[in-house]
């Protein structure tokens, strides 16, 4: 059986779907519509009115248009007909964009703070279930169904807990709807109480299995040791695909930090990791097996059989080649090595579609450009530390995706000579995706709201210019220019 950790993870959140009903226009366009039949009220007000008529709770879509999973999630879930007829049977379901500013003060009553996100309400607005993110179909309609029952809400769980009934099958409903809600802290705290009640010939029981898990951080801990020990009796007990899934996820990370030369070359941690994985007796058809592969031959500095195995074998990478190709740019061969890994690069933009091409394109766009400005990969902490150690400014380019302005920065204004002799001599140049990683919460530090906005920082994060929207050359020079006192 494959086992694809990351795939199958982020499938949902990559995918792009085809309608969108009565949901008013994407800024995605056509791209992301998707049949959606669920039958919707579209205010807090008729939500209320109706629960209170129906005495059905409310299911609240708290819908983000700029997140791919929430369309995903219109796709995979909210297309199904027959589940779409169990929510109408037994919920009043709303929907709202909360990232809409109008919207403000409701995401901030109900603690939205990240998407795909829903909430279980009574008729009197108060949560009975929350869920955060999105999932599959089988896993969404058993999750939604918990807040029908007392025993297994939220809410219901909450006072049962509060109220001192603290037996083995209350905690377990209890963590699941913790764990729904993505309510970490108070996890953890119960869990320790239910694992202490546990035997170790239990902890394998299916039931036991998030608990458990959630107590392995890494490869060193004791928990980790007795999984390795005793896989046979959870693959019995939980299934291989999910073990496996689980194990492999350990790994993934160190493993693809080494072919994406995110750390630098360590022959003797590399043998280590895979005798680790052999241990763990993960299936060959593992993505980490790949990576390690990919990972010998770029440390070797193998460049010729590395870009022949990504050509040949690439797509055993699963979702994991593009992060590989992305960072095929940091490769410092000579000329000739240079060429070919472009002419690798305008090959493999070829299979891509949507934001995969357009992040190739770019990234093909910079190692063509000979005196451009040169964005650094940096953290934006590491880029103050690097400013204050160099005397310079940061400049920060905010960008998303889809924002068609920002890609015309990238493309006909940052990749002039003019551009990049000023900005590489005054600053170190960070560009961050506002909606992914650290980009969210750079967003929120500085209320970044339209795109593109470049701001201009001293050493201590402070800012001294921001520029909004596209510009020509000379209007951009003149705009971030600082006068040093």
């Amino acid at each position: 059986m494959k086992c694809k950790w990351l795939g199958m993870m982020l499938m949902l959140m990559l995918c792009t779907v085809s309608s969108f009903a009565q949901q008013g226009e994407s800024m995605y366009g056509d791209v992301v519509k998707a049949d959606v039949k669920m039958k919707y009220v579209y205010t807090l007000e008729d939500a209320f009115s109706q629960s209170r008529k129906t005495g059905k709770p409310i299911f609240f879509n708290c819908f983000a248009d700029w997140a791919i999973p929430c369309h995903g999630m219109n796709k995979e879930v909210f297309s199904n007909k027959e589940f779409c007829d169990y929510m109408d049977k037994n919920f009043v379901c709303l929907f709202m964009d909360l990232s809409k500013r109008e919207n403000e003060s409701i995401a901030k009553k109900y603690e939205v703070k990240s998407f795909a996100h829903y909430l279980v309400l009574d008729s009197d607005g108060n949560v009975v279930l929350r869920i955060v993110g999105g999932m599959r179909l089988s896993d969404f309609q058993y999750a939604v169904a918990r807040a029908l029952s007392p025993k297994t809400s939220l809410v219901g769980t909450e006072k049962l807990y509060q109220s001192g009934k603290r037996d083995k099958k209350t905690l377990a409903n209890y963590l699941e709807a913790l764990n729904l809600a993505h309510k970490n802290d108070q996890f953890k705290a119960v869990g320790k109480e239910y694992m202490a009640m546990l035997k170790p010939k239990e902890y394998s029981k299916e039931e036991n299995w998030k608990v458990f898990t959630s107590w392995i951080p890494d490869r060193k801990s004791d928990n980790y040791k007795y999984l390795v020990e005793h896989k046979a009796d959870f693959v019995k007990n939980v299934g291989a695909e999910k073990v496996n899934m689980f194990m492999e996820g350990l790994f993934y990370w160190d493993v693809l930090s080494y072919a994406t030369a995110h750390k630098d070359y360590d022959a003797m941690d590399m043998a280590q990791l895979l005798n680790e994985m052999k241990k763990a007796e993960l299936p060959d058809s593992c993505d980490s097996y790949s990576l390690y592969k990919v990972a010998q031959l770029r440390g070797t500095k193998k460049y010729s059989e590395l870009l022949d195995y990504l050509k040949t074998q690439g797509k055993s990478l699963g979702v994991s080649k593009i992060y590989v190709d992305m960072s095929l740019n940091k490769i410092n061969g000579d000329e000739q090595t240079k060429n070919k890994v472009l002419a690798y690069l305008r090959e493999e933009q070829k299979q891509y579609q949507g934001t995969h091409a357009r992040r190739l394109e770019d990234l093909i766009r910079s190692m063509e450009n000979t005196g451009g400005v040169e964005f650094a990969d940096l953290t934006f902490d590491q880029a103050l530390a690097k400013a204050a150690k160099t005397g310079k400014l940061v400049f920060m380019d905010c960008y998303t995706d889809w924002c068609v302005p920002c890609r015309h920065m990238a493309k006909e204004v940052f990749t002039l000579p003019q551009v990049g002799g000023y900005f590489n001599e005054h600053f170190v140049n960070l560009k961050m995706d506002m909606e992914k990683g650290e980009g969210v919460q750079i967003a929120k530090r500085y209320n970044i709201r339209a795109y593109p906005t470049m701001l201009v920082l001293d050493t201590k994060g402070n800012v001294l210019k921001t520029v909004l929207g596209a510009r020509k050359a000379e209007e951009l020079l003149q705009m971030v220019r600082v006068d040093k006192k």
